[in-house]
């Protein structure tokens, strides 16, 4: 059997359960505000090579696209299309990236890593 519970009544069970009721509010220690982080997802530097800048076009293609909408299911259905276009990039670019000059190689990490940071992003606020 599973049981749901809110935040408060959980810790009355267990609580209840263990036999120590009233411990959590006794040792209870302040805690911080969650700290909000803005990153800009909007930087996608050039790629030198011109191989590896079109192998990044679909990446690129998808990051606009989930930064221009808003609607949850399509935001999901990319968020599955990006595994798609992440292997096949990673399939179309293991050979060339180790022979990328150190800048472009930086570039194209960073063109990864801000997809990988905007999809993951436990929060995403849209100003208009």
């Amino acid at each position: 059997m599973t049981k749901l519970f809110a935040q408060r009544d959980f810790i009355e069970y267990a609580e209840n359960e263990a036999g120590t009721s009233g411990t959590y509010d006794r040792t209870k220690q302040p805690t911080k505000a969650p700290s909000v982080e803005y990153l800009n997802y909007s930087d996608m530097p050039p790629i030198g090579d011109a191989t590896v800048e079109a192998a990044t076009a679909d990446l690129r293609k998808l990051h606009r696209e989930y930064l221009a909408t808003t609607d949850s299911a399509k935001l999901a259905g990319l968020r599955k299309r990006y595994f798609e276009v992440s292997r096949k990039l990673t399939s179309d670019t293991a050979t060339l990236t180790g022979s990328l000059s150190d800048v472009d190689e930086q570039a194209f990490n960073t063109v990864g890593q801000t997809v990988t940071d905007l999809l993951s992003a436990s929060i995403r606020v849209v100003t208009k």
